[in-house]
């Protein structure tokens, strides 16, 4: 099953493909890759989540779902990043009945939705390639790319900054290693590290200047 295949089979099952393409200047593969990496890294996020709210650490359950809302919302998983929201209101609000009543069902809705995304990535065998790499990027162009990717990551736009960064990744650098700490700043976008990413993208500009 194709890439367009996938992104039919998604948009039957609820996966609102179109925000998510937008947000990855419509382009399917890196969209999916984004998607899997997402729906894969669930489990492990519910877990983290659910750690803050039985320890009834309130501030950082609401730093999570708020995480959570943002990447859901940035690849068409909009139920979740709706439901993430409101727990994160409830937070704000002091509302600790709200996110007694409702915890679990986020989880549920998050662990169901992901497993069916799964479910019907898993149908494609192919594995997306790696770009490669093409003409060299002059510092200011990678700087300019840099400091776009550090507003993406300010306001959680996880797809663009992987989009983005896929997409510097096309090119080899005056400086060779720009590259792997390029790649070091995916792996944090890969996980939805934010603000590990963040510091990385800082501290590349820094180098550079």
């Amino acid at each position: 099953m194709g890439n367009a295949e996938i992104i039919s089979a998604l948009t039957e099952a609820g996966v609102s493909t179109a925000e998510g393409l937008q947000y990855c200047q419509n382009n399917e593969a890196i969209y999916l890759r984004i998607l899997k990496k997402y729906a894969e890294g669930a489990a492990a996020k519910i877990e983290e989540i659910r750690g803050y709210y039985e320890n009834k650490d309130f501030e950082n359950y609401g730093i999570q779902v708020h995480g959570l809302k943002s990447s859901s919302k940035s690849v068409g998983v909009m139920d979740v990043s709706e439901l993430a929201k409101e727990q994160e209101f409830a937070e704000k609000d002091g509302d600790i009945a709200k996110i007694d009543a409702d915890h679990e069902k986020l989880f549920t809705l998050y662990r169901d939705r992901t497993n069916q995304i799964l479910e019907i990535m898993s149908s494609d065998g192919k594995k997306a390639e790696a770009p490669k790499a093409g003409n060299q990027m002059k510092k200011e162009a990678l700087l300019s790319n840099l400091k776009e990717l550090m507003a993406n990551l300010e306001t959680f736009e996880v797809a663009k900054a992987e989009g983005l960064l896929e997409r510097i990744m096309e090119h080899t650098f005056e400086d060779a290693s720009a590259g792997d700490k390029i790649k070091e700043i995916q792996g944090f976008v890969g996980d939805f590290n934010m603000q590990g990413a963040l510091e990385k993208t800082k501290a590349l500009i820094s180098s550079l200047n």
